[in-house]
């Protein structure tokens, strides 16, 4: 990814998402291997992200991830967030961890998430 284009996605998170996940998502290409995932549409225009393990560098951490509110219920949340998924089984991981989730019937949709009630 060229640094142009790691500027038009942290600019896109923080435009349509917020300012912390641009601050994941810069950080995350920090790493010596970030798993940051982009979809775009066909003129190249960035319409969603997703990112494991860089948040706070977490292992078996997804997220944050997010499309565009024009682009949803197109499947490109649900393709980024497999397409995550697999590359973390391939990994090895035997389970991923969505923090702070929403909106949570997405996921558990998407994947069969359940909800682990906090010990806090």
């Amino acid at each position: 990814m060229k640094y142009n284009d790691l500027n038009r996605l942290v600019k896109f998170v923080e435009h349509n998402f917020s300012y912390e996940w641009s601050q994941t998502i810069k950080d995350g290409f920090l790493l010596s291997e970030p798993s940051i995932y982009i979809a775009t549409d066909t003129e190249g225009e960035i319409v969603g992200f997703a990112a494991f393990d860089v948040y706070k560098n977490k292992k078996c951490y997804f997220g944050p991830m997010g499309v565009s509110m024009s682009n949803r219920i197109k499947g490109i949340g649900y393709s980024l967030l497999h397409q995550c998924l697999k590359d973390m089984k391939d990994i090895g991981y035997e389970y991923a961890i969505i923090g702070e989730a929403g909106p949570i019937e997405f996921y558990e949709k998407a994947c069969n998430a359940v909800v682990i009630p906090s010990a806090y």
